[in-house]
């Protein structure tokens, strides 16, 4: 199995994470292919077939926050949409279409999809997702700082909403195709271990201080799935009580 690249990084806050690129550090990223992800899935929604207006001036999928932000003009309200036309699975879906061609060099966009869910410390995530980008999709080119990025993200916040630890697999660095939404591949991080003060997991996808460059030059996501195995010497239940029929009054 190849090497890939992974990020991992702490933040004092959420804000600052919606600023500064992710810290690269070495890692195993596993690169896999195949027409379905995994069974336990913790995400709702998971397929982004299920939309409406929301966050964004376009559809995006439901269940899912999206922040998207220019380096100096603020909050943007059309950082991504649905689209029937970068769907991998499921009849009549959805993917998600990130549009970095929104920013400029100098007032650069960043996009961040996520959903939130409660987690405890020990218990171990791994994120999948269906991804590709097109030829001239501004993360395949190192010629801006900062340098933009597409990400698959698993952070781990404290009760306070803190961000306590967030990690990424570079989808780039990890072998993105670049021939657009026909070209959709599935990537697997890394498995992340919750630190302690964990309260909730974030997952998704981000893409990181994109601009416009010219012609093909999207970034697209499908069908993601959070994986999540207990810590070890956590309860589990291996024989559910019969079913009982409780009167009103009775105990």
């Amino acid at each position: 199995m190849a090497m890939k690249a992974a990020r991992t990084n702490t933040h004092n806050s959420p804000s600052t994470q919606f600023r500064n690129a992710l810290t690269l550090v070495a890692a195993v990223g596993l690169l896999a292919c195949g027409t379905t992800v995994g069974q336990a899935n913790d995400l709702v929604n998971a397929n982004l077939d299920t939309t409406a207006v929301g966050p964004q001036a376009n559809i995006t999928p439901t269940g899912w926050s999206v922040v998207a932000t220019k380096a100096n003009s603020g909050a943007f309200q059309d950082g991504c949409s649905s689209e029937t036309w970068c769907n991998v699975q499921g009849p009549d879906g959805y993917g998600l279409f990130f549009k970095p061609f929104q920013g400029t060099v100098g007032d650069e966009i960043s996009v961040y999809f996520y959903q939130d869910l409660p987690a405890s410390a020990g218990t171990k995530y791994t994120l999948s997702g269906y991804a590709a980008g097109e030829a001239n999709f501004c993360a395949f080119f190192n010629t801006n700082t900062p340098a933009p990025a597409a990400l698959l993200v698993v952070e781990f916040l404290d009760t306070a909403s803190t961000v306590i630890a967030s990690n990424a697999l570079d989808l780039v660095t990890a072998g993105l195709p670049n021939s657009g939404p026909g070209s959709m591949t599935l990537f697997t991080t890394p498995q992340f271990t919750a630190p302690p003060n964990t309260a909730t997991v974030r997952a998704g996808a981000f893409l990181l201080n994109g601009y416009g460059t010219t012609g093909s030059q999207s970034f697209f996501v499908d069908t993601l799935d959070l994986e999540s195995e207990a810590p070890a010497g956590a309860p589990v239940i291996t024989q559910q009580p019969g079913n009982t029929t409780v009167y009103p009054g009775s105990t």
